[in-house]
């Protein structure tokens, strides 16, 4: 919104006649042209302040001030969404309730389910929380575990993040083209955006915590925390029971051990 002309329209409206003669009228007119680009000046300065409203130009700005990193790969509605309410983020970091409101911002317009899992180092239990399209919080706590993922229990600071593949991700396949077969080559969504998504776990996680993998569902039925796991007919399982370490198991049976509906887009190695 401009405000250039509004005061001069108004100085050539009122005032006595004497101060609408050429010569003192133009003097009026200029007086009120400086006016007019003061306060247009004024409310983009202030609009700045306004990630919802400002220039994306503003971006990096706020972004240092706020201490909110954009990625490159971040839609705009995303970088004005979360420099808007950078202290709600703040608020929150270092939660895996936080982690889940940093990044579902990213998929807009779209608002994809998220989950963040983690089991008990003595592993007894699983909790998994979980963000709706509807950005609604919960958490749920699994008695008995329902996630073992490699055996390694003990290792009690990991977690998992699972997202729900938004619409507009093309179908993640690897380069073979099957779902998953070891992760040399990612074929599906580009490795920027892999790369971004990641980061912004790994970067609003806690510092003790570990993330140890980036699933992508393809199958909204899957990863229910209230579930247990089910073996299917290729020899994988519906929710890890020990075996998840590696996509295969060894000789002989060399069956699938993890979900094939599923995409691993980030994995840490199993011995760190």
């Amino acid at each position: 919104m401009s405000f250039v002309g509004t005061i001069q329209r108004l100085t050539a409206r009122v005032g006595p006649w004497f101060l609408h003669s050429r010569n003192i009228g133009r003097f009026m007119q200029a007086f009120a042209v400086v006016y007019d680009n003061a306060i247009t000046a004024l409310q983009q300065g202030l609009a700045l302040a306004h990630p919802l409203r400002s220039d994306p130009s503003a971006f990096p700005v706020l972004s240092v001030d706020r201490t909110i990193r954009l990625y490159p790969s971040e839609p705009e509605s995303s970088k004005r969404e979360r420099l808007a309410n950078w202290l709600q983020i703040h608020r929150r970091r270092g939660t895996h309730l936080g982690e889940l409101l940093h990044s579902q911002p990213y998929f807009a317009p779209e608002h994809p389910v998220m989950r963040i899992v983690h089991q008990d180092g003595a592993g007894a239990s699983a909790t998994w929380w979980s963000i709706a399209a509807d950005g609604s919080l919960s958490e749920y706590k699994a008695v008995p575990s329902n996630w073992d993922y490699d055996g390694q229990t003990y290792k009690w600071s990991r977690f998992w993040v699972i997202l729900y593949m938004p619409p507009s991700f093309a179908l993640a396949r690897y380069d073979d083209g099957t779902l998953y077969d070891g992760g040399a080559v990612y074929d599906g969504i580009s490795g920027q955006i892999a790369h971004d998504i990641a980061a912004m776990i790994l970067e609003s996680k806690a510092g003790h915590s570990r993330l140890q993998a980036y699933i992508l569902a393809t199958d909204p039925a899957s990863f229910d925390p209230t579930s247990t796991a089910v073996v299917n007919p290729d020899g994988s399982t519906t929710l890890p029971v020990g075996n998840w370490g590696t996509s295969m198991s060894g000789p002989p049976d060399s069956v699938y051990t993890r979900l094939r509906t599923a995409v691993w887009i980030y994995e840490r190695a199993m011995g760190e």
